[in-house]
């Protein structure tokens, strides 16, 4: 298994689907707040802003920037007490999370955060839940709660040794987000208007690919009401069909050529880095290990400082859209 790479300051994705399909995470207003609480706790106890968060019946996104570099154990620890809670709600004596693992995504220049945005929000439309992702009222933080305080009490059966009762919640734009009167450049704010189109389209040809679908006898949209009645335990293909074989390892997202170069060339010398230092490890000599070294930053290794040399500068100048 690769090292991880996470670095303080990175915006990133994640995303998990149920195990075999199934629609575990089926909204459900006693769930669906304690998910809510296990977001919110967990992101103020490891350090992770959030930007959005969407579960929809058998998969969930997240997208948030790390300002601690602990998003591994952000990451284990909400999917960890998800499952738990589900375990003890629904009675389940099996596997909630696929074998596939978690796919976590670094956004490394404005273009992809934004591109991410709109994939994440337009989720419930492309499954048919709903005409405007505005309408799908499950676990959905976005846009119109950036820097709203929301106060969230503990459910029953969640943390209910280590978790406050009460906890504040706010959701805040990406670091690299910014009104589009306010972006420096030029090219820049070209390519952010040409994703939120993008977005826009997609959304369009959503809604006439599900008027096509319908007939007399068939309800274009599935709305939530279908999606609540839907058992928690059944697989539902139309809601959103499981990858073909197995995922592509993608350690980072870039629209811009140069922001992808440049991180694969400090991936490269990060793991020659890493390589190096576990050699040194197993000869019992002192070692080591590069900035972003996740797993022997956590067990009491030496590991280099994050210097500004580990971030690209240069994100929202002169990008251009990768063909």
């Amino acid at each position: 298994m690769a090292a991880k790479e996470h670095y303080v300051g990175d915006t990133f994705s994640m995303t998990r689907r149920c195990a075999q399909g199934r629609n575990t995470l089926r909204t459900d207003p006693e769930q669906d707040e304690a998910i809510r609480y296990i977001y919110a706790y967990n992101a103020k106890k490891y350090g992770i802003i959030t930007h959005k968060l969407l579960i929809m019946s058998n998969h969930e996104h997240f997208v948030g920037t790390d300002t601690t570099g602990n998003r591994s154990q952000f990451i284990a620890s909400v999917n960890g007490q998800i499952a738990r809670y589900l375990k003890w709600k629904q009675k389940i004596d099996d596997f909630i999370w696929d074998h596939l693992g978690v796919s976590d995504i670094t956004l490394l220049d404005q273009a992809s955060v934004e591109k991410q945005l709109v994939y994440v929000g337009l989720n419930p439309v492309e499954a048919g839940m709903v005409q405007h992702f505005h309408h799908y009222d499950g676990v959905f933080v976005h846009e119109a709660h950036w820097g709203k305080t929301q106060i969230l009490k503990r459910p029953p059966g969640v943390l209910s040794t280590v978790g406050p009762d009460e906890i504040e919640f706010c959701p805040e734009a990406p670091p690299r987000h910014m009104r589009l009167e306010e972006c420096p450049d030029k090219e820049a704010r070209r390519l952010v208007r040409k994703i939120i189109k993008l977005g826009k389209k997609v959304h369009k040809r959503k809604r006439r690919e599900r008027r096509a679908q319908g007939n007399k006898n068939m309800k274009t949209w599935t709305g939530m009401a279908f999606v609540r009645s839907i058992p928690h335990d059944s697989k539902h293909i139309d809601i959103a069909p499981l990858p073909a074989g197995r995922r592509r390892n993608v350690r980072f997202m870039a629209q811009c050529e140069k922001v992808r170069e440049w991180a694969k060339a400090r991936t490269k010398e990060f793991k020659r880095k890493y390589a190096d230092a576990l050699a040194l490890k197993r000869d019992n000599l002192p070692a080591v290990f590069p900035a972003g070294t996740v797993k022997y930053r956590l067990m009491g290794f030496d590991v280099e400082p994050q210097t500004e040399r580990h971030k690209f500068r240069e994100v929202d100048q002169n990008v251009e859209l990768a063909a």
